[in-house]
């Protein structure tokens, strides 16, 4: 669209990679596999109760929430996320020395599936300090729309103490939560309140009546609302040195107010898992998605603490927290396809055989997976879609036809195939790699 208002930046147009042999970003063409892949989730283990469905993931978040788009789009009611702030923090921590570019590259990216997956009453807390939030907030504008826009929250993050005080300038002493929906015709807002003090009395003597003081969106700055400023402490109570640890309370209040018991939670750059520690609490559904160590440093101990009712901090003695639920260990599955080192043709990789490649066809593809063993492996609706390793032939198709009526489609995926085949037209044969490989930036 011409003339519009819009932030721009070296490469946008492209989308990057984190490559983890060499601990750096690489830009990419925006259908390049390594980005554009929808991979499988494999569980590696399930903690507390076998029916939770709770996840925690770990793995590049951009490939972690495309791997979620088939099942979560328009089902998640909540996301919070603090990612990396572009300081020499973020360094220390997530090792991502980003420039501009690729900071608000990586975000966009992000932000645009998070959007899909967003339920249509669902609300967006991106938390931010004076580094980016600027950049953030245009470029939010540009992927929700300005009147997906409700406020800007001021979270006050501390005491004024040491050096902070010596700075010859304002003293800096605030956060900045940027909150959105995805639609602003239609969202959950749980209003709350803080209560009056129990003697509390009007300029008239009476004391006042109703629930209290309406959240305003300057949080911690007054004695009236308390909020703890950030946690440095793990739940062992030793020091974790992660920064970016917040406080469950602040968590408490943004899910609260944008969420009822049961809805999902996202949180794509979980830290230390605070996020998925207060909505398992509140009795919500959570996927925390961390590529770090601390996965097992932190979040994995963490929930395991809480599901076993051993959790004694945050918000856990105010709610009577006793344990319970439970939730799923995940890792990303490999890509799909391997290259040859010397003519770069793509192949199917060797780890995917039977029901892993067939999940992996059909997460590519767009089916939902039905049936590993029997004929037909995926389903949209009338389309069906069969997966194999076996060669196709003439009888091959001839039975699989004996499965779908005259009404339905099937698409049959293999690695070689005969020659001529004589198939009907509800019925499409599709060799693997290469039907598969023109979907990415990849030629055969």
């Amino acid at each position: 669209m011409k003339n519009k208002l819009e932030l721009t930046w070296y490469n946008k147009d492209k989308s990057l990679y984190y490559d983890l042999k060499e601990g750096k970003y690489i830009w990419v063409d925006r259908n390049d596999p390594r980005v554009a892949e929808p991979r499988i989730l494999i569980e590696k283990k399930h903690y507390g109760d076998p029916a939770a469905e709770n996840l925690l993931i770990k793995g590049d978040n951009l490939l972690a929430l495309k791997a979620l788009q088939p099942e979560f789009t328009e089902k998640i009611k909540v996301v919070y996320i603090d990612p990396p702030f572009n300081t020499g923090a973020a360094f220390e921590h997530y090792d991502d020395g980003l420039e501009h570019s690729i900071w608000l590259t990586m975000m966009r990216d992000r932000l645009m599936i998070i959007k899909e997956l967003l339920s249509d009453d669902g609300s967006i807390y991106l938390h931010l300090d004076w580094n980016e939030v600027h950049y953030a907030k245009i470029l939010m504008d540009e992927i929700f729309g300005r009147r997906a826009f409700q406020r800007e929250v001021i979270w006050r993050i501390g005491w004024i103490s040491g050096y902070k005080s010596k700075a010859k300038n304002y003293i800096r002493n605030h956060d900045t939560i940027l909150y959105y929906t995805k639609n602003p015709d239609k969202f959950i807002f749980n209003k709350i309140y803080i209560p009056y003090a129990k003697d509390y009395k009007r300029r008239d003597g009476s004391k006042p009546k109703g629930k209290g003081y309406p959240m305003e969106d300057t949080w911690n700055c007054s004695e009236i609302d308390k909020l703890d400023s950030i946690q440095i402490k793990s739940f062992s109570g030793e020091k974790t040195g992660f920064l970016t640890q917040k406080n469950e309370h602040l968590l408490k209040r943004m899910i609260e107010v944008s969420s009822n018991k049961g809805d999902w939670v996202l949180d794509s750059f979980a830290g230390s898992g605070t996020t998925g520690a207060v909505a398992h609490k509140l009795g919500r559904n959570w996927i925390m998605i961390e590529l770090t160590d601390n996965v097992d440093k932190f979040c994995l101990k963490r929930m395991k603490k809480i599901v076993d009712g051993k959790d004694e901090r945050g918000i856990s003695k105010e709610i009577g927290w006793e344990g319970g639920g439970g939730f799923k260990y995940c890792i990303l599955g490999e890509s799909l396809f391997e290259f040859d080192t010397q003519i770069k043709f793509p192949f199917i990789n060797t780890t995917y055989t039977n029901g892993p490649l067939i999940r992996a066809i059909c997460k590519m593809e767009g089916f939902h997976v039905i049936s590993t063993k029997g004929p037909l492996h995926g389903q949209v609706n009338k389309r069906y879609a069969h997966i194999t390793e076996q060669f196709v032939n003439q009888a091959y198709i001839e039975e699989l036809k004996k499965e779908i009526t005259d009404e339905d489609s099937l698409a049959v995926y293999c690695l070689k195939h005969e020659s001529k085949i004589d198939s009907p037209d509800n019925v499409s044969i599709k060799r693997m790699p290469m039907v598969l490989a023109k979907k990415f930036a990849i030629t055969c």
